[in-house]
């Protein structure tokens, strides 16, 4: 509890406790949840307060600020989460496609070659892994 500076950037929520001086960051790929509660740590406050749900080292933390226009607040860490998100996933199907890539017998890459059926990768000795039993070789 306390005052201090609240910054919103691509990267995080960055609070810097006036006194004693402290300071925590928040990335933005580990807030979970942004809501607008009126009682945060056993207070009730008769206003909205700007609540950012995270995960530290796999533990669940919540912070709270009394913030000037919380509702501005909470839109704007949103969109950073989504677009954090949307570029991960955009990074993480590149990355895909990237390992998509097998080799076959002869040491030689080719495209990733799906079971049109059961859409199971082939492996690199051209074996497909996955339920479908059917044609087992490429």
């Amino acid at each position: 509890r306390g005052n201090g500076i609240l910054v919103l950037t691509k990267q995080g929520l960055l609070f810097t406790l006036a006194f004693p001086e402290k300071e925590y960051k928040i990335p933005i790929e580990s807030i979970t949840a942004v809501t607008l509660p009126k009682t945060f740590a056993g207070k009730t406050i008769f206003m909205p307060l700007l609540c950012v749900e995270f995960v530290v080292d796999g533990k669940e933390e919540a912070m709270a600020w009394a913030v000037k226009s919380p509702k501005e607040w909470k839109k704007a860490i949103e969109a950073l989460v989504h677009q954090h998100a949307s570029d991960n996933s955009r990074t993480s199907v590149a990355s895909e496609e990237k390992e998509d890539k097998i080799t076959d017998r002869s040491g030689d890459t080719v495209d990733g070659q799906t079971d049109k059926k059961s859409n199971d990768k082939a492996d690199d000795l051209g074996n497909y892994k996955g339920k479908d039993k059917g044609n087992d070789k490429i």
